[in-house]
């Protein structure tokens, strides 16, 4: 068994998520547990909306938010070649937009 953690800019567009899913299968004989922390920016974009809605900025915390979900919106459109797939990616993508815009409002 191995642990193989992965983040940032290892992760950070469609092409980098290939390369990991490449590093994984390279090693699935080792049995891995595989770790995917925050796309690079990510946490930086999370922690950019919760300071603007503390702030009472609904502007600024609302283009972080649309920053944020369309950069993983770019990874699924770019990376995922089954449309079913792509499409159940996207709606938990959607779903979890909503949850970050419900929490900001209750910041706010």
């Amino acid at each position: 068994m191995i642990v193989m953690k992965f983040g940032g800019t290892s992760v950070a567009d469609a092409t980098a998520m290939h390369n990991v899913a490449k590093i994984v299968g390279e090693n699935i004989h080792r049995k891995p547990i595989v770790v995917i922390s925050a796309i690079a920016h990510g946490t930086n974009l999370l922690e950019s909306i919760g300071f603007s809605a503390a702030e009472g900025n609904r502007e600024k915390a609302f283009e972080f938010i649309f920053s944020f979900i369309e950069k993983h919106r770019k990874i699924v459109h770019e990376g995922i070649s089954s449309q079913q797939n792509r499409e159940k990616l996207l709606e938990k993508i959607s779903m979890s937009e909503k949850k970050l815009y419900e929490l900001s409002e209750g910041v706010f």
